[in-house]
C-alpha cells in the first residue's frame, strides 16, 4: 500500500502504472515470386539485426538459413504480435489488412522470367518438362489464387488504404546499394536502425555458390537475351498498367496499342 505521507512517489508510481505499452508492430514484406525478397531479408538481418519471419514453413538450405537468421517455421501475424514488440513478416499473397508493409517491385518482364526458370528448375507443376517458353508464356498471363498475376500482385499493394504506412523498394535499386535501400525502407515506414555490421554483404557469386536454382543471375534487363517478341506484346497487353505506374517504360513494344487490355 502506498503511504499518503509520500505523495510524490505514490504519483510517480501510479504514472508509471499507466503508461500505456507501445502495441507490438508487425510488418510486412511483400513481393511477387522473384522480386528481391530473399535478398532483402539477407541485408536486413547481416545489417540491421531483423528477421524476417514467413508465413509458411519453407525448407532451407543450412547456409541460407543462416544468412536469413530465422528457421522459416510459419508464423500468422497474430502469433508475432504474441512474441515481439516488432516484426517482418515475408509474403507473397495478396494483402489483407492495413499493416504496415516493405513493398518490392521489380520490371515486370525480368522477374516473370526469372520466376519461370525456378517453377521450371524446381519441377513445379511439371513445369520441368515442358519447354521455357511456353513455362514462361503461362506465367504472363497466370492469375495465381494467393499472388493473381506480376500486375495484379504489385497493384494491389499499391491499392491499400492512404492510412497504411507503405515502403516500396525497387529490385534494380537493391542490388545497386543493398544497405541504403532497406535502411530508407524501414524509416520510411517509422523504423529507426543503426547500422550493426558493415562488413561486406555476401557477394552474388557467393549466394550462387550456396544456392544455385534461387539465385539465378540477378541482373537487370536480362528478360531481353530469353523474351522474344510475340512473348514481349504479350506481357505489355497484360500489364502495361502497373508496368507504367511503377516506371518502367524501356523498351515498349513500338507497335503497342495503348487501349489493349490489362488484366
Amino acid at each position: 500500500m502506498f503511504s499518503l505521507l509520500n505523495p510524490t512517489k505514490f504519483i510517480s508510481r501510479l504514472s508509471l502504472a499507466r503508461k500505456p505499452k507501445t502495441p507490438p508492430m508487425v510488418i510486412w514484406l511483400a513481393s511477387f515470386p522473384r522480386s528481391g525478397n530473399t535478398l532483402f531479408r539477407i541485408v536486413v538481418n547481416h545489417c540491421y539485426g531483423l528477421t524476417v519471419h514467413a508465413l509458411n514453413d519453407v525448407t532451407r538450405q543450412p547456409t541460407l538459413a543462416s544468412l536469413l537468421g530465422t528457421d522459416d517455421r510459419g508464423r500468422t501475424p497474430e502469433q508475432l504480435e504474441r512474441e515481439a514488440e516488432l516484426s517482418l513478416l515475408k509474403t507473397h499473397r495478396l494483402p489483407s489488412d492495413n499493416r504496415p508493409a516493405v513493398c518490392l517491385v521489380r520490371d515486370g518482364r525480368d522477374a516473370l522470367v526469372s520466376y519461370a526458370h525456378y517453377v521450371q528448375a524446381a519441377d513445379i507443376d511439371s513445369a520441368g518438362q515442358k519447354p521455357f517458353l511456353e513455362v514462361l508464356r503461362e506465367k504472363i498471363v497466370e492469375e495465381h489464387p494467393a499472388w493473381g498475376s506480376w500486375s495484379q500482385s504489385v497493384l494491389s499493394w499499391g491499392r491499400r488504404s492512404p492510412t497504411a504506412p507503405t515502403a516500396w523498394v525497387k529490385f534494380e535499386d537493391l542490388i545497386r546499394d543493398p544497405a541504403r535501400s532497406v535502411g530508407e525502407a524501414l524509416r520510411q515506414i517509422g523504423v529507426h536502425r543503426e547500422l550493426i555490421d558493415d562488413k561486406p554483404l555476401p557477394t552474388f557469386a557467393e549466394l550462387q555458390d550456396i544456392h544455385p536454382p534461387f539465385f539465378r543471375k540477378g541482373q537487370v534487363g536480362a528478360w531481353r537475351e530469353e523474351m522474344p517478341e510475340d512473348l514481349h506484346n504479350l506481357f505489355w497487353e497484360r500489364h502495361s498498367a502497373a508496368m507504367e505506374r511503377f516506371g518502367y517504360p524501356e523498351d515498349r513494344p513500338t507497335n503497342f496499342n495503348a487501349m489493349c487490355r490489362v488484366a
